[in-house]
């Protein structure tokens, strides 16, 4: 039995309608909780007498809330810090390899004509 009944039958404390009926707290319409195939807890439109979500027959008060409904949040801005400038520079190996021995060869050469 419960002490605050939600139903409509006002029985009072005598009521002994489901304990899974409520009222949607943004619109304040009648909700039943059911259990989905995924054993997680659902509104559905209406006090009815069902435990389990059947979507042939119920519609889920997610879908329907007409107070729920709002515009998305924006996304939150992130503080502009200023990102230090970072220079790339892509080495090739070959390259400085190539250059090195050139250097070498221009010495070996510089050295035998003097």
């Amino acid at each position: 039995m419960r002490k605050d009944p939600i139903c409509h039958c006002h029985k009072g404390t005598e009521c002994d309608c489901p304990t899974n009926w409520a009222r949607c707290r943004h619109c304040k319409a009648d909700i039943t909780w059911v259990t989905t195939a995924n054993d997680k807890s659902m509104p559905i439109d209406g006090h009815i007498r069902a435990d389990r979500y059947d979507a042939t027959r119920q519609v889920s008060h997610f879908a329907t809330c007409a107070a729920r409904k709002r515009p998305a949040k924006p996304a939150a801005q992130k503080p502009s810090t200023p990102r230090p400038q970072v220079q790339v520079v892509q080495l090739n190996i070959f390259a400085e390899t190539a250059i090195q021995e050139l250097h070498a060869l221009r010495a070996q050469q510089q050295g035998g004509l003097q």
